[in-house]
């Protein structure tokens, strides 16, 4: 049987591990669910499985309240892994060799809030992206932040100092001469991946350095799942999965009234270990954010798990087990009914640049934008894209259904596939 978390305090301790763009191997999930979930979302039938495989859902279960879900899944904190960064970028920062070092932050993946972290961790400067309403004329004030080329400079988010429009190049144009020629000193350049893949096709830039995180494989998933939940919570907790009390992770240390009932099976029974995370970090793209977000939706409690005087700020749940949905139980977003190429160009804009308010966007689609506010509707209400502080973005939870019907409609990619 496969081995489980420890469930000791070693639990509680997870290191992203930063590789080589060249090592980027993405994680393999079980052959027939991967292939299942991925083209059911495509189709819009991420609510069809459900309703498919409800046999499979023991009907008492329910969702765990937000309190609850915060304290066992909580959102990461990027900054407890700016020092992931040290043992690549510390000896380069000693001694650049290079104009520069990439690291590539794939949507949803943290990696610019980290590089941003490490850079005011170990007082580098950071340069901030110029405001989008400058990024359509020539301005030079912007390039006032690299003044001193001695010094190392961070810029943890190139793709928010460009816009896909026949004016929005000239900045990114001139920093890539500058800093190709040297004039802008030894850095490390932070860019969105599907925006590099611009560069490169449409500039013929090339980085002589490039990093990014290691995609999370189920183990991966297991141990930073177990660190976040062992963070807020040091009681024994039995992740299981809900149709057939597999195993999918513990975490925690043991306590005497640990309760871990398993449907229609026998307290002696052998647990076996769930392939939930398996085909998880297969759907996710091994991308953290993307798993997290399909890992929150998937949890679920019995009936009365919780006590009236135990569900605010700190609350723990009073039994040790939480049940997890089968993979193809947990609800994924589907593409709108009638896809149209005004979708795609919305979906594609927003990944190339991250994130975007409606005034710049506008901006960028085609003429006549007025006729995609219906396709901000749809891709909104499929859950794909999202609104939040004035800006639009795609959901993590909708990167790996809007991926791939990109890449189905022959847009540029990431390399990450």
């Amino acid at each position: 049987m496969p081995s489980s978390s420890s469930p000791d305090e070693s639990a509680g301790r997870f290191t992203m591990e930063w590789i080589s763009t060249n090592d980027f191997t993405l994680p393999a999930g079980t052959i027939q669910t991967t292939f299942k979930t991925r083209f059911l979302s495509f189709l819009k039938s991420g609510r069809a499985s459900k309703s498919m495989d409800d046999t499979l859902k023991p009907e008492s279960l329910e969702s765990l309240p937000l309190e609850f879900l915060d304290h066992l899944a909580p959102t990461p904190d990027w900054k407890d892994e700016a020092l992931s960064l040290d043992e690549k970028l510390l000896p380069w920062c000693e001694s650049p060799g290079n104009n520069f070092v990439l690291i590539l932050n794939v949507p949803c993946s943290g990696n610019a809030t980290v590089l941003k972290y490490w850079a005011a961790e170990h007082g580098y400067r950071i340069i901030d992206p110029p405001n989008p309403r400058d990024l359509l004329k020539p301005d030079e004030k912007w390039f006032a932040q690299f003044e001193n080329p001695d010094t190392i400079w961070v810029l943890p988010a190139l793709e928010e100092c460009w816009l896909r429009h026949e004016s929005g190049l000239w900045l990114v144009r001139q920093f890539f001469r500058r800093l190709l020629s040297g004039q802008l000193g030894p850095g490390v350049l932070g860019c969105g991946s599907w925006a590099w893949a611009f560069f490169r096709h449409a500039l013929g830039v090339s980085a002589p350095v490039s990093l990014t995180v290691r995609p999370f494989d189920a183990e991966t998933l297991r141990s930073w799942f177990s660190a976040l939940a062992f963070k807020k919570n040091h009681r024994k907790i039995h992740f299981l999965q809900a149709d057939n009390g597999n195993l999918v992770l513990s975490c925690g240390v043991e306590s005497s009234n640990s309760q871990n009932r398993k449907p229609s099976q026998k307290p002696d029974q052998k647990t076996e270990q769930s392939f939930f995370l398996k085909d998880l970090a297969a759907f996710s793209y091994g991308i953290p954010g993307v798993a997290m977000a399909y890992w929150r939706a998937s949890l679920q409690l019995e009936p009365d798990t919780t006590e009236p005087e135990n569900t605010g700020k700190n609350a723990d749940p009073v039994r040790s087990t939480i049940w997890v949905k089968p993979w193809m139980n947990v609800e994924r977003p589907g593409l709108p009914s009638a896809m149209k190429r005004h979708h795609a160009f919305i979906l594609h804009n927003l990944l190339l640049h991250n994130t975007l308010d409606m005034d710049t966007l506008s901006k960028l689609l085609p003429a006549g934008h007025h006729l995609f506010d219906q396709c901000f509707y749809d891709l909104s209400d499929n859950g794909l894209i999202s609104f939040s502080e004035n800006q639009w973005q795609v959901t993590p939870k909708g990167y790996p259904v809007v991926r791939g019907f990109l890449k189905t409609e022959g847009f540029l990619s990431d390399d990450f596939r």
